[in-house]
């Protein structure tokens, strides 16, 4: 039971969770302004709120009708409906836009263009990539954090920054191991054709870490602006902590595919088990932890260090980004050869 200061508190509480400069551009927002603004006799305000309303609907209606069609009719999709549609008739449109025409992936775009459009049928995967950011979402509104928002840790960054730099990391950590995990298994029953494919193992491995780090750092740029408007700690460590969660999702894409080379478990299409064995996801999941661990404490270490031995900030950080890059060239570099050691020594069974 909650005496008068206990409830006061709980109530503070709770009314600052809803304190979010972000929650001004929700609909649910904008439907409690309109009523409250009817209910207060101020009309001009309650029909720009409605007005906001019915615009976002509009925009999410064509949106469905234009994902449907495109899902059902245009390649999007694999369904039955998709196949009667192009028995019917319907042609399946070929792209040749000036993507496929590139060549900064080594002459086999075509594999990361056939991943990026593999991705986007596969519902499993895209939960893979937006529940994290579900999951932050509601915790991070749920979750008070008036008491620490002017607080330090002992040395030059307060806590606001830290969070900044730090969360991040485990969102897109997470995205980028999930789709570094089924990269290989994620193949399926056409893994036998990639193999069939007049390219080198290593270059294979080398798209599939590209792949899951791009869609995972375009994410979690995102997710670093986000809370860059929510926090505001300053340019300088806006950049510090894009590179710092580039290089992040770096590191895990390369664990993560490293992973998939060794315990793919291949399935059927459509099937709702996972691409790799339960002994991949275990060890990728620990994975995850000990180079989370490893390089949030090469950050933090060195800011200690650059506290206690009162270096420039600058220097600090440019320190901070050359460990980092060079422990993930030296993982990235070991595990694209034992990946694709272990890719070319690899049989296709079912």
């Amino acid at each position: 039971r909650f005496d008068a200061m206990e409830a006061d508190d709980a109530i503070r509480s709770v009314i600052s969770s809803f304190d979010r400069p972000f929650l001004d551009y929700l609909p649910s927002t904008w439907g409690a302004d309109a009523l409250f603004y009817f209910h207060d006799g101020r009309f001009g305000l309650f029909g720009l709120n409605f007005f906001y309303i019915i615009i976002s609907s509009a925009i999410l209606v064509f949106l469905c009708i234009f994902l449907s069609k495109n899902f059902y009719y245009s390649g999007w999709s694999s369904t039955n409906h998709n196949i009667s549609g192009i028995r019917a008739g319907s042609k399946r449109k070929v792209y040749s836009g000036p993507i496929s025409n590139l060549k900064i992936l080594g002459g086999i775009n075509y594999i990361f263009i056939k991943d990026f459009k593999m991705l986007f049928r596969d519902v499993k995967q895209l939960l893979n990539i937006f529940l994290p950011i579900v999951i932050f979402g509601v915790l991070f509104f749920i979750s008070p954090l008036d008491g620490i928002s002017d607080s330090t840790v002992g040395f030059f960054i307060d806590t606001n920054t830290l969070l900044f730099l730090f969360l991040p990391l485990f969102i897109t950590g997470v995205i980028a191991t999930s789709i570094a995990g089924n990269s290989i298994g994620g193949e399926e029953l056409n893994f036998w054709l990639m193999k069939a494919l007049p390219v080198l193992p290593k270059k294979l491995i080398k798209i599939k870490i590209a792949f899951s780090l791009i869609i995972s750092s375009t994410v979690g740029a995102l997710v670093v602006i986000a809370l860059y408007l929510l926090y505001r700690p300053g340019l300088i460590y806006l950049l510090f902590g894009f590179i710092l969660m580039v290089f992040f999702c770096w590191g895990e894409a390369s664990i993560g595919t490293a992973v998939s080379a060794f315990f793919p478990d291949f399935k059927p299409p459509h099937s709702k088990k996972s691409n790799m064995t339960f002994l991949g996801g275990l060890l990728i999941f620990i994975f995850f932890i000990i180079y989370l661990a490893v390089f949030s404490g090469i950050a933090v270490g060195t800011m200690f260090l650059g506290s206690f031995l009162q270096w420039p900030e600058i220097i600090t950080l440019l320190l901070i980004l050359a460990l980092e890059i060079i422990v993930n060239i030296i993982i990235y570099n070991i595990l694209i050869n034992i990946s694709a050691f272990r890719l070319k020594k690899m049989e296709w069974n079912y």
